[in-house]
Formats: C-alpha cells, sequence, structure tokens
C-alpha cells in the first residue's frame, strides 16, 4: 500500500498547467469555421477573454472547461492534459 501512495504522490508532482498548450487546444476546439467572437458567445464570455485563453494568458474556470467539453465532446482531461482519463490510471 505504501507503494501505490508513493507512486500517487509522484504522479502528482509531476502533473503541470501549461495554459499556453490548454490555448492551443481550445483554439483546436474552436476550429476554421467560427472567429473568436462567435466562439465566445458560444462560451458565454467576450472575444478578449477568449484570446486570453487561446493565447494562454488566462487560465478557463471550471464553467468554460465545462462549456468546451459540452460543445466539443472532448473529454477535461484532453483540454487540460492533452490526455485520456485511462492514461492516468
Amino acid at each position: 500500500m505504501h507503494k501505490t501512495l508513493h507512486k500517487r504522490n509522484t504522479t502528482l508532482r509531476k502533473v503541470t498547467v501549461d495554459l499556453v498548450v490548454i490555448g492551443r487546444r481550445i483554439r483546436h476546439i474552436r476550429g476554421t469555421e467560427l472567429t473568436q467572437k462567435e466562439f465566445a458567445r458560444i462560451l458565454g464570455v467576450g472575444q478578449t477573454q477568449l484570446s486570453r485563453y487561446e493565447l494562454g494568458q488566462s487560465a478557463p474556470t471550471l464553467n468554460i472547461l465545462l462549456r468546451l467539453k459540452i460543445y466539443s465532446q472532448k473529454n477535461i482531461d484532453w483540454i487540460l492534459l492533452g490526455e485520456k482519463p485511462e492514461q492516468h490510471y
């Protein structure tokens, strides 16, 4: 049991949030068909805020992550980490 706990703690220490990479994934979700203004309206934010997300200058809120998940049908793990959930276990 101690080894499992140590492995989890080590894994947790390796997780980092890269806002630029998250921003690229948000841009990927938006695609080429929608402008920032149109996609921002869908997400319920302003175009400036969406731009900050896409440039990695601001972290998306939990509400925005949920809206991105619903809109794109992508997993939040993919949006944040670029991984499928089963890769964590």
